[in-house]
């Protein structure tokens, strides 16, 4: 491995060990939120194909994206998961976000849920055809031939 992906295969494990440290307060909560933001960002490199890491490096961020789930699935869920309260009180969580939390919070909770897991998917579909680039980033709808995300 160069330097560079030293570093981020680095990067990734410094997030992981945050994430998996002991959640008991409001900040820890947060600190979990942002590290597993980040663990998120730097995983995503393996992901792209032709992205320039190595094998070695892409197959030890492959296995720290791993871990990194294997840590959120043994947590109990309401120690994984802030608050709704916890992430509108929060700096590094969008406005985006928290406009539709607290829209949210006055809707049927399984309506809701519904409504963002089916937002989840579409989202993720755009992105991976954004990263495959399969789409324009600000595609015009209507056009014919062309997927409208």
């Amino acid at each position: 491995m160069n330097t560079l992906e030293r570093t981020i295969v680095a990067a990734a494990h410094r997030e992981l060990k945050r994430l998996r440290a002991p959640i008991s307060t409001a900040e820890d909560h947060e600190d979990a939120h942002t590290a597993f933001r980040s663990l998120s960002t730097l995983s995503s490199l393996a992901h792209i194909e032709g992205g320039g890491l190595g094998s070695t490096a892409r197959a030890e961020l492959l296995a720290v994206e791993n871990e990194a789930a294997k840590s959120l699935k043994s947590l109990k869920r309401e120690q994984a998961l802030p608050t709704i309260a916890q992430l509108l009180g929060a700096f590094d969580v969008s406005n985006w976000l928290k406009s539709a939390l607290a829209s949210a919070v006055n809707r049927d909770a399984v309506d809701a849920a519904q409504d963002a897991e089916l937002l989840h998917l579409v989202l993720a579909a755009r992105a991976s055809a954004l990263i495959d680039g399969h789409v324009r980033a600000t595609p015009a709808a209507g056009r014919e031939g062309e997927p409208r995300f």
